[in-house]
């Protein structure tokens, strides 16, 4: 993951760019409507006490791949095989 600075015509924005990046798109595009999805990866680093605040129990949580869920060539080709959860 690469977080920088890009000038442009005057114009100074800050991007982040990477695989992880690219992987969170393909999720977002994956998740429809009003649906929340986490990345298994994601919900495995949530301490015990985040996980609870958020009503998460990732032990019973059924894990999905985002193929399964998009028939978005770009979604699938790029991040077809991570395991994401519907919170």
């Amino acid at each position: 993951l690469m977080i920088g600075q890009v000038s442009t015509r005057g114009r100074l924005e800050v991007t982040a760019l990477g695989d992880e990046m690219n992987e969170a798109a393909r999720i977002e595009n994956a998740a429809h409507g009003g649906v929340v999805l986490a990345s298994k990866d994601a919900i495995e680093r949530l301490s015990v006490q985040d996980a609870r605040s958020l009503g998460v129990n990732p032990d019973t949580l059924i894990y999905r791949t985002v193929a399964e869920l998009t028939t978005n060539e770009k979604a699938v080709r790029d991040a077809g095989s991570i395991a994401v959860a519907e919170l």
